[in-house]
């Protein structure tokens, strides 16, 4: 995402929230609409409705007052509908009267005398209305919501959520000690939450159901004050805090207080001037959360919180001194405590999505047994995670057993999303000095986070000394998301040392066979007698699709689980040359053990060892997963051949392996063949011969042994 894309964003998320709370205005009005509801009451003056209702049929009506900042009683001709009682000061009885009456024939009027108060003046937050009983009690439950529960229910949803997580009691047992960058940003949202439920319970008029017009009111810019204060302290608190947004808030309270002592009749005029300094002050406040060079992390809904609250003060300040009313209040402050709310638990979420990532990254180094598809797994979760869009990963040769010593050469076994040709880089040779950013963050053992030639961002992750996954862009990224995606990648590379380690295990037991004959015999060409067995799994393609087609669970388990098992039973016999799909190629040599007299002995023994396998610990992991017990086909020939070794592999070629392929390719299902000469190999184990046929080889006859096994 681009910076235009970014800025974007914010500005949609923004204007939504702003049409949320502007919606509330016209919900009211729209509702009367949908009811069909005639305006009836008229306005005689400030405090004083009235109603002609004799035009309307015999019925229950309901009146519903609107939430009236005051005292009010109500009136049906001369009968009282519903009286206040009389104290001092315009005390309340009830925040949102609703009254019931019956409509009969000769009533009149339905008037409503609300008492003069002393601070804010008196005001209905909607115009009173007559509906009927159904109609009535819906739309009174409908205003009741939005003037009344809803500020106070969001801000008490937030409180609920930073007393119920943990980290808050953390940062409550530091309160006399040092606080963390964390312990502050708890105290901040609470702050902010605590005075934001006192505002709204101010707002919905609570507050005049125990004190007088006058007390209120003052209470009331008080905690106007306090509110805007702890909003530019809860978004300073992950940036910078504003000093001069600070002392603008310090001054209005100062200035309250002052005049609230010398001159409290003039409190309410002179509030009215605060307005436009509520506009500055959260300008000043939320200025540093826009400015990459103060934040820490890409706070993207912070900075829709910010503009969002810092739009509506704007709309505010204009509606005070002019008759433009788009939004309530009590909505907005609920929409900034929800989107407060989201904020402070998208951590937990994303502490949620990192416990996810470590899951499937520790599933894939602990369950595979291939280091390709591994670091694959591995790299493609830190792309997501991270946000960029390409991905190479490299891998030092030690690990493949192509070099006996770390840190000379590494090799890219994976790329994705690249459009330029990058073949000039698919192996890196530290020695010549390429490659020195990737040294030096395994050095540091940290990330390398900079920007490239191109003005894109790259990030270089070490998996110890032995792996990298390097992250890229091919253009501009913001700085914002660039901060998002440090957070991110640290967060997980914490827990990739264990990967390291499994690395270099594999290293040391995967390669050390192939090494050992490479030792013995040397880089080049050799002649010499190998045994060469070859394994094919009976019904492989009818088990997968049988039992994992979808996402080839069959596949991964063979793979990943029972071929390398089967492997390690015969390693101390015979090494692997390959093995993929549903076929395993293993090379008999005198040189992994020196206890038997010739290559023959050891090649039925790892048939042997291979029947037991199948028999044994095979149909056991097979079990486990549900799966049938696997049953294979089995070619061993013992010859002449040619072994080739080079730095990278060990790779066999002539007659007597051409001849073990080809028996594998005749051999029944489910059963042994053997070339004739070493038939008798077999006679001591536990297998039935079952028939002798020939076979035509490259112009030679062969005779060859089948055998039967109970897998």
């Amino acid at each position: 995402m681009n910076k235009r894309e970014f800025w974007l964003k914010i500005f949609i998320s923004t204007g939504l929230l702003l049409l949320l709370s502007v919606a509330t205005v016209y919900l009211d009005s729209i509702s009367l609409k949908v009811i069909g509801s005639k305006k009836l009451f008229q306005k005689i003056d400030q405090c004083h409705y009235q109603a002609d209702i004799s035009k309307l049929p015999k019925g229950t009506y309901v009146v519903s007052l609107g939430r009236p900042r005051g005292a009010c009683s109500v009136m049906k001709d001369a009968s009282s509908l519903y009286q206040t009682v009389l104290v001092s000061d315009g005390i309340k009885q009830e925040i949102s009267p609703k009254i019931h009456f019956r409509k009969n024939d000769g009533d009149k009027l339905i008037s409503i005398q609300c008492l003069p108060q002393s601070g804010f003046s008196f005001s209905f937050s909607y115009s009173p209305v007559i509906l009927d009983i159904g109609s009535g009690n819906w739309l009174h439950m409908l205003r009741d919501f939005i003037l009344i529960y809803l500020g106070p229910i969001c801000s008490l949803l937030l409180i609920l959520s930073i007393f119920t997580d943990a980290r808050t009691y953390k940062a409550l047992r530091h309160v006399f000690n040092s606080l963390s960058s964390s312990d502050k940003e708890r105290f901040a949202i609470l702050f902010f939450a605590v005075v934001s439920f006192v505002y709204c319970l101010s707002l919905a008029h609570f507050m005049r159901l125990f004190w007088s017009g006058t007390f209120t009111t003052t209470l009331h810019i008080y905690l106007r004050i306090l509110y805007s204060l702890a909003f530019v302290t809860f978004i300073g608190t992950y940036s910078k805090f504003s000093l001069t947004s600070i002392s603008m808030h310090g001054a209005m309270l100062a200035l309250t207080a002052f005049i609230q002592v010398f001159d409290p009749s003039n409190l309410v005029n002179c509030y009215v001037y605060f307005y436009p300094f509520f506009v500055l002050a959260t300008a000043f406040g939320a200025w540093y959360i826009f400015n990459e060079r103060f934040i820490r992390k890409n706070y993207s809904t912070l900075q829709v919180i910010a503009l969002t609250w810092g739009i509506s003060q704007l709309i505010d300040t204009v509606s005070m001194f002019s008759s433009l009313g788009v939004y309530t209040a009590q909505t907005m402050i609920a929409v900034i405590a929800l989107c407060v709310f989201y904020f402070t638990n998208k951590s937990e979420m994303k502490v949620g999505l990192k416990i996810s990532a470590m899951t499937r990254i520790l599933d894939s180094i602990y369950n595979s047994k291939n280091i390709k598809e591994s670091l694959v797994e591995v790299g493609t979760i830190l792309l997501e995670r991270s946000g960029f869009s390409r991905l190479s990963i490299y891998v030092d040769d030690y690990c493949f057993g192509l070099n006996t010593q770390l840190g000379n050469k590494a090799r890219r076994i994976y790329e994705f999303g690249y459009e330029k040709d990058t073949s000039i880089d698919s192996q890196i040779d530290f020695l010549t000095g390429k490659g020195g950013k990737m040294v030096e963050s395994s050095k540091q053992g940290n990330i390398t986070l900079q920007k490239g030639d191109d003005n894109s961002y790259y990030c270089i992750i070490p998996i110890g000394s032995v792996a990298w996954i390097n992250l890229s862009d091919n253009k501009y990224k913001s700085n914002f998301h660039i901060l998002e995606s440090e957070t991110s990648i640290k967060s997980i590379m914490s827990n990739l040392g264990v990967f390291s380690e499994k690395l270099i295990e594999y290293a040391l037991k995967e390669s050390y066979s192939i090494e050992k004959i490479k030792s013995s015999f040397g880089i080049g060409e050799h002649k010499l007698i190998l045994g060469s067995v070859f394994i094919d799994i009976i019904d492989y393609s009818y088990n997968n699709h049988k039992y994992g087609a979808q996402d080839n669970e069959y596949v991964k388990f063979v793979d990943k689980v029972y071929f390398p098992a089967l492997i390690k039973s015969v390693l101390k016999y015979a090494i692997p040359e390959r093995f993929e799909g549903d076929e395993i190629y293993l090379i008999v040599t005198d040189k992994l053990n020196n206890n038997f007299e010739n290559i023959a002995q050891r090649s039925a023994l790892v048939v042997e060892e291979i029947v037991k396998f199948i028999n044994t610990d095979g149909a056991v992991l097979c079990s486990k997963k549900g799966y049938p017990p696997i049953s294979m086909s089995i070619s061993l020939n013992v010859g002449e051949a040619n072994l080739v070794c080079d730095q990278y592999s060990i790779r066999s070629s002539g007659a007597s392996v051409n001849i073990s392929s080809r028996l594998l390719q005749v051999c029944p299902k489910g059963k042994i063949m053997v070339s004739n000469s070493l038939a008798e190999r077999f006679l001591n184990l536990s297998l039935k011969k079952k028939k002798e046929i020939n076979l035509f080889v490259k112009k030679d006859y062969i005779r060859a042994s089948i055998f039967e096994y109970a897998g």
